[in-house]
């Protein structure tokens, strides 16, 4: 004998499960053209239970907004997101009351027409940040003409207090603009304390004068200027000559000057720097200038200086010295130096083409540990870890031979969620440069010839610095408190030299906030940055900041 089937015996009969009723309401609404209110009940599911509470919310009740909002264990049950009854009290507005039109209205998300589809696409939004964010910075006039987005801020306002910090959201609106808006200001005047942002007018005529290149642009000329601006220069030493912007300049603003120097490690940078400088000096009346250039680093000044073979160039007789520590843009935008995370080129990124260490030989041959070092402590890399790990595993596959290869590992390493493009990009930036870093040892160059180059200075003589990094800066900065044998809060006790630099402080009104010491002058406490307007026209020169230092 067959046992009767009792499958659907305890099943829960409810209104509108039958496929067939639902037909008939479309083929009645196509026929007629017309639509009643009985058939959006049936249409949308509008006779089931309102919200209550959170507590029946389930795929069978999806008339409920608390279904958006997540709980802090992230668990999902019947197919929506579930919220405990600990948060129900701090929900905000009554869903069932506060959130509908009227009485016979549908209470939460059916506001919309909202079933449990449209629950999940609405879900999907309001998990979208981007979105969230974007919705809540809407004027309040703007949403009052957009019917669906001034649903959806209304729907999303009440989450309560423990989400809002979680997904960073920014309500109310009014009140979420000015908190950000106040954000934003403190972060910038913070900023601005560390910094003294040059007042100069930006001249892009006299900087496009100065330029060999239309796409390269000496970096904070008229500060530079400014710098040697009141010095008898008889002798001037450009330790990176690139394409010789600051040095034409100060060579046509120098009458007195006798000897130029300029150094660059770069073979290209150095002929076309050579053949301006000796433009520059043509075009003098009395061709007085003798100079010198230079293919070396500028961590050799000292030999550099004595290979010249004039007795007045020795060790402490120079007037000024300027290093300037950016790229070119003359290498950055050509791929086959494997600088730009823009272009696809050799993984080489040597500043010294005669050099034997590259790019390549740091990612497919370094120990594990010394590749991840790299990325941590050059490129101040977060996600260091993760990166060096497919690094090493990349070997496995052939390694990593051009830049494309890395920009590639770079991106599926990178986390979604990181702003996108910009997110990968920024990434790419900070390995790129710790590579560039570890392949040409910049770092230590930096601080030996930082020494070398105050040694090199007259009395009275000064050495002007710009870096791009805060690794470079940060460099300099205790660099010269060292030299001057001083503190960034101590003050001299020195009289004479006290009076030294408030002489210095009022014939030259850029200076602002000095550091005495025993054995020299930090004009600039706080470093120079490039004016809001050529930071707008040259958008390369934003990371720049000019430090100075005066030799007693």
């Amino acid at each position: 004998m067959s046992r009767p089937n009792t499958r659907s015996k305890n099943k829960r009969q409810r209104q509108g499960d039958d496929v067939d009723n639902t037909t008939e309401i479309w083929r009645k609404i196509h026929k007629t053209g017309g639509i009643t209110e009985e058939d959006i009940n049936q249409l949308y599911m509008i006779w089931k239970p309102v919200c209550s509470g959170c507590r029946v919310n389930a795929k069978d009740n999806p008339n409920c907004f608390c279904a958006l909002v997540p709980p802090p264990n992230g668990s999902r049950k019947s197919g929506l997101w579930m919220k405990t009854s600990d948060f129900v009290e701090s929900l905000g507005p009554d869903p069932t009351k506060d959130l509908r039109a009227s009485a016979s209205s549908p209470a939460g998300l059916t506001n919309l027409g909202a079933t449990c589809y449209a629950n999940s696409i609405l879900q999907c939004l309001y998990m979208n940040k981007s979105f969230r964010e974007g919705i809540f910075s809407v004027e309040p006039e703007v949403l009052q003409q957009q019917p669906v987005l001034n649903q959806l801020v209304r729907l999303f306002v009440p989450l309560p207090e423990p989400f809002q910090n979680c997904f960073h959201i920014f309500i109310p609106i009014r009140s979420s603009a000015t908190s950000t808006k106040k954000q934003k200001q403190k972060s910038a005047l913070a900023k601005e304390k560390r910094r003294t942002r040059s007042d100069k007018d930006f001249d892009m005529d006299a900087v496009m004068d100065r330029s060999e290149s239309r796409h390269h642009f000496p970096v904070m000329l008229a500060e530079v200027l400014d710098v040697f601006s009141n010095l008898s220069l008889t002798s001037f030493v450009d330790c990176t000559l690139g394409a010789a912007g600051h040095s034409s300049a100060v060579i046509n603003g120098h009458a007195e000057l006798k000897y130029f120097v300029g150094m660059d490690v770069d073979p290209v940078a150095h002929n076309m720097a050579q053949a301006r400088i000796n433009s520059v000096v043509e075009k003098q009346l009395d061709g007085g200038v003798k100079v010198f250039t230079l293919l070396r680093n500028f961590r050799h000044i000292k030999s550099a200086l004595r290979e010249t073979g004039d007795e007045r160039l020795v060790d402490g007789s120079i007037d000024g010295i300027l290093m300037d520590l950016g790229m070119s843009s003359m290498q950055v935008d050509n791929p086959q130096r494997g600088f730009s995370v823009l272009a696809d080129g050799p993984l080489d990124m040597r500043m010294d083409p005669q050099a034997s260490l590259k790019a390549e030989d740091i990612l497919n041959s370094w120990p594990e540990s010394e590749v991840g070092r790299v990325l941590r402590d050059f490129g101040e890399e977060s996600n260091w870890r993760n990166l060096q790990k497919k690094i090493v595993q990349a070997r496995l596959d052939g390694g990593l031979h051009s830049t494309t290869d890395l920009l590639n590992l770079i991106r599926r390493v990178t986390p979604a969620m990181k702003g996108g493009r910009q997110g990968w990009i920024k990434t790419a930036t900070r390995v790129f440069q710790a590579l560039r870093i570890a392949v040409n040892d910049e770092l230590k160059t930096l601080e030996d010839s930082l020494y070398s180059c105050f040694d090199c200075l007259s009395p009275g003589g000064r050495l002007a610095v710009i870096s791009f990094h805060s690794l470079e800066d940060r460099i300099v900065k205790q660099t010269f408190l060292d030299i001057i044998k001083g503190s960034e809060d101590e003050s001299c006790d020195n009289s004479d030299l006290r009076k030294v630099s408030d002489e210095i402080k009022e014939k030259e009104a850029w200076i602002k906030h000095v550091i005495n010491g025993s054995n020299g002058i930090i004009l600039t406490k706080r470093p120079i940055t490039p004016s809001a307007e050529e930071e707008k026209l040259n958008r390369r020169s934003r990371s720049a900041k000019l430090r100075v230092i005066q030799k007693v």
